[in-house]
């Protein structure tokens, strides 16, 4: 690992760091442990180079002069992946430096990044971007018209799955490696492919220390608590699902808290949907719930298994949860007992089993203690990045 060298390429980064700029953050920080890591950062908030830490640099990047009528996102990230090649084409090519880069967008400027650099080449695709963005649209009600149904549908089609299928399809051979979050989504990636590709699978890890652990005031009705992060209303998230199982069963008394920004709402009487809380707000309600929620309708997208970060943030604070999906680095470590698998199906979820096994935990003393300290050793990014390093050595070695 002495000689190699890994340059991190996080294209959309901002000064006040996002959930995603965070978690590459910790993923770099994590990866030169092992590997010597700088980050280029580009970002349309800088006009000069900016350092942003000892590794990691701000670069700039320049917006579209004039803004396009239609498809406007499409042709800005083209825009900015063009100026992300023209960079590395103007950087001398160095034989022990390799690069990673987080997928965003596909077009015709990030396949010629592709061609530029790919055998030197780690991209890391994040989520089953295909299924999520065509469950999404079927969910999407912010079109009013026929017009704007249709024009939405033409989006998807010629400015976005086209584009994808083509990367999956066509480019990912190209790689040094493809970075996937489970073994299904690789096995998922490999039947897109036309020609035999390589991939590394590498879970998401946790910040373990940025985060208070939950000190459990719980009585009452049983408190179920659903972490919102996204902007969009993703349907595999299975809200839908959960609302519907707790009202067939009345008798029951359960509550449940969502928070974050929700497009629709609910009108039972059982649900609260807080908004978006600060980190004080957030840490007392989850010192009040019994369980958290991950996602309870993963069938959407095609998945059984997960590494989400949901799971991981629940972890890190010490809060048992249910959710759809096995964790492949899961199931065969002691933070199982700390998860419920509920049917990854639309079936109705049996509450009275959920009830039980939140009210398990309620007689258990230093449950928060116990899943933070092996969360430590088995989740924090220092881990999982030394994992995500080895496997990068491995695949140059060979």
């Amino acid at each position: 690992m002495e000689n190699i060298k890994l340059v991190y390429i996080f294209i959309g980064a901002s000064k006040s760091a996002s959930s995603v700029q965070n978690k590459v953050v910790s993923q770099i920080n994590g990866l030169n442990l092992q590997i010597k890591t700088t980050g280029w950062f580009f970002s349309t908030e800088i006009e000069e180079e900016t350092e942003l830490s000892n590794n990691i640099k701000l670069l700039p990047l320049k917006k579209l002069e004039k803004r396009k009528r239609f498809f406007h996102n499409f042709y800005e990230n083209v825009n900015y992946y063009k100026q992300v090649n023209n960079y590395l084409l103007n950087v001398p090519k160095v034989e022990d430096v390799y690069y990673f880069l987080r997928h965003g967008a596909s077009n015709r400027q990030l396949f010629n990044i592709i061609e530029n650099i790919g055998s030197k080449l780690f991209l890391y695709i994040p989520s089953h971007s295909l299924l999520e963005n065509l469950r999404e649209k079927q969910a999407d009600k912010s079109a009013k018209s026929i017009g704007s149904k249709l024009f939405k549908w033409i989006e998807y089609y010629f400015y976005f799955k086209i584009w994808e299928t083509k990367l999956w399809s066509h480019y990912l051979h190209k790689l040094k490696a493809v970075v996937v979050f489970t073994p299904e989504f690789g096995a998922i990636l490999k039947k897109y492919s036309k020609k035999p590709l390589n991939y590394i699978y590498n879970r998401d890890g946790a910040d373990v220390d940025k985060c208070n652990l939950r000190e459990p005031k719980t009585s009452g009705p049983v408190k179920l608590l659903f972490m919102k992060g996204s902007s969009m209303q993703q349907p595999w998230s299975g809200l839908s699902r959960l609302v519907a199982s707790i009202k067939q069963f009345p008798h029951l008394d359960i509550e449940l808290f969502i928070t974050g920004s929700m497009e629709d709402s609910f009108d039972e009487s059982f649900v609260h949907q807080v908004g978006k809380l600060g980190k004080e707000e957030l840490e007392e309600l989850v010192n009040k719930v019994d369980l958290g929620v991950s996602n309870l309708a993963n069938y959407l997208i095609d998945f059984n298994e997960t590494t989400n970060l949901k799971s991981r943030d629940y972890y890190m604070r010490g809060l048992p949860f249910i959710q759809s999906n096995t964790m492949p680095d899961i199931e065969d470590h002691p933070l199982k007992e700390f998860y419920m698998l509920i049917p990854n199906n639309n079936s109705i979820i049996d509450m009275q089993e959920v009830v039980n096994f939140a009210l398990n935990f309620r007689d258990k003393p230093n449950t928060s203690e116990k899943m933070r300290s092996l969360a430590l050793n088995h989740l924090s990014w220092i881990q999982t990045s030394k994992e995500l390093a080895e496997s990068i050595v491995s695949k140059i070695s060979n």
